[in-house]
């Protein structure tokens, strides 16, 4: 981890005693605090992994029913998890609601694709004992995400709950794309690089700057983890609307 001191700190404030958030009892508190009716958008969704925690966790944890909640996947690639969500959109969150956009192909560690050009750091790095280079620039859609609440608001009476970020270095963009229902969201949970002086996308967002904009729209960092075992420099932060109560 390389970040400015002050970055830093406040991060060492809110750090997890688990590598992994899904087993720290205050996560477990955070989705209890959910209403029902929550929308919860697993934004870079992939192999659907990270909703499939989030059902244990709502079920067998919380014996709290899918049901109560919509799911929604966003991810530029299909795959046979996505029939684990309400409602899937295929293309990448930003924003701007466009038709063509280049996206960064990672196929080494499909997980690296992005909006963001990865840097040449990232490209020389290895997994798997083959470098991260990009392989092709594929053509997606993107939306902003008031589109995509807009669209779904429009069926029942939800409440956009959680939002979940996994878009390396995009979080910025999908975050303006809220737009007036930024102020409504409860939590958002972002995957987020660590080190500052060599990111990892061009133009990628950093912790620095994710909190000093999240804070001027009403957001606390509130829970946060450094992917010791990772091999690159990536951790997640959990920000809470600091108008609501977990209590």
């Amino acid at each position: 981890m390389r970040l400015d001191r002050k970055t830093e700190y406040s991060l060492s404030k809110i750090r997890s005693n688990y590598n992994d958030l899904w087993k720290d009892p205050l996560k477990t508190k955070i989705f209890s605090s959910l209403p029902d009716n929550s929308i919860i958008i697993d934004a870079g969704c992939r192999d659907g992994k990270w909703i499939h925690e989030a059902t244990c966790c709502l079920g067998l944890k919380l014996e709290r029913s899918k049901s109560k909640f919509i799911f929604v996947g966003i991810d530029p690639i299909e795959s046979p998890t996505n029939i684990r969500y309400d409602y899937f959109v295929k293309g990448a969150v930003s924003n701007h609601n466009k038709h063509s956009v280049p996206f960064f192909v990672v196929e080494s560690e499909i997980g690296c694709s992005s909006l963001k050009e990865p840097s040449r750091n990232l490209q020389e790095s290895e997994y798997l004992f083959k470098k991260r280079k990009v392989s092709k620039i594929d053509k997606i859609k993107t939306y902003r995400l008031d589109k995509i609440y807009k669209e779904i608001l429009t069926t029942k009476a939800l409440i956009p709950g959680y939002l979940k970020l996994d878009i390396q270095g995009a979080e910025l963009e999908a975050i303006e794309g809220a737009g007036a229902f930024l102020k409504d969201i409860l939590f958002i949970e972002t995957e987020i690089g660590l080190d500052s002086f060599n990111k990892m996308y061009a133009k990628g967002s950093g912790p620095k700057e994710l909190i000093r904009v999240l804070d001027e729209r009403g957001f606390e960092p509130y829970l946060f983890t450094e992917y010791l075992h990772s091999p690159l420099p990536e951790g997640e932060i959990i920000f809470k609307n600091k108008n609501w109560s977990i209590e």
